[in-house]
């Protein structure tokens, strides 16, 4: 797999031996995709909060269970889950949308509301004493998370800020990681 190259081609590594070609790889439980956007590791990581949130359905929703025991649920299981590679996803706003609906439907399970009893999220959020979103966590990830040093290879800064070729509708312009890096550290400085 090569991305951003249009050639398709396998690849020979010598004594016989080819490496086939594939648009997308799993490693380490993370999604790589040849185009290099992260949108299908992320649609990876909401499927497996659903199914987390499906198989703790029935913890979830019982009254024997106290709030604390929920978030630290939510903290060992679930954000140990979801967030995991988030360092280098680029967010639209769709899915800074759907990971929003994923975090308030299992708040929304644990304090046993359902969505027909139209109770809002910050109802929901101050009710189960809950601070800051999953986007919050994702973006404290983010800042932590070191830059590629330039020294190790000649190469590095050449492929830090490369950006991978897209087409983004008229007036919308490209959305990258290091953009999200920065307005979440100006965000920051800002409070």
């Amino acid at each position: 797999m090569s991305a951003g190259n249009d050639d398709h081609s396998d690849l020979d590594i010598g004594m016989g031996k080819t490496i086939k070609h594939c648009s997308k790889f799993k490693y380490l439980g993370v999604t790589l995709s040849s185009d290099g956007k992260s949108n299908e590791n992320i649609s990876n990581k909401i499927g497996q909060g659903r199914r987390i949130i499906r198989e703790l359905n029935s913890l979830l929703w019982s009254d024997r269970i106290s709030r604390r025991i929920k978030q630290m649920m939510y903290n060992c299981i679930f954000e140990s889950v979801c967030p995991y590679g988030s360092e280098t996803w680029e967010l639209t706003r769709r899915n800074k949308d759907r990971l929003l609906a994923l975090e308030m439907d299992y708040w929304r399970r644990s304090s046993r509301t359902s969505r027909l009893d139209y109770v809002r999220n910050v109802c929901i959020r101050e009710q189960m004493q809950v601070n800051g979103t999953i986007l919050d966590r994702i973006q404290a990830i983010a800042m932590v998370w070191p830059p590629p040093k330039n020294r190790r290879f000649e190469n590095t800064q050449e492929v830090r800020d490369w950006i991978p070729v897209e087409r983004r509708k008229r007036g919308r312009p490209a959305r990258t990681w290091q953009d999200d890096v920065q307005e979440a550290m100006l965000k920051r400085l800002a409070t």
